[in-house]
């Protein structure tokens, strides 16, 4: 798995969201793209790097990140 570094933490590259593998399987799952649980998904996502599957993580990223 590739993980970009940080200072203080280290993050899986994942390329999509929950949300939008919903709307992929079911276009009218739109209807709750600015909803409290949707927003509720995605920060669980971004606190929780675990709870997306593991195919959703990209082992080989093309882009580099950046030194900051």
């Amino acid at each position: 798995m590739i993980l970009i570094e940080m200072d203080w933490a280290m993050f899986p590259i994942i390329r999509f969201s929950l949300f939008a593998v919903l709307v992929e399987k079911n276009p009218s799952a739109m209807l709750l793209f600015r909803s409290f649980m949707i927003t509720l998904l995605d920060k669980s996502e971004k606190v929780l790097p675990s709870i997306t599957p593991d195919n959703f993580v990209d082992k080989a990223p093309l882009m580099k990140p950046l030194k900051l």
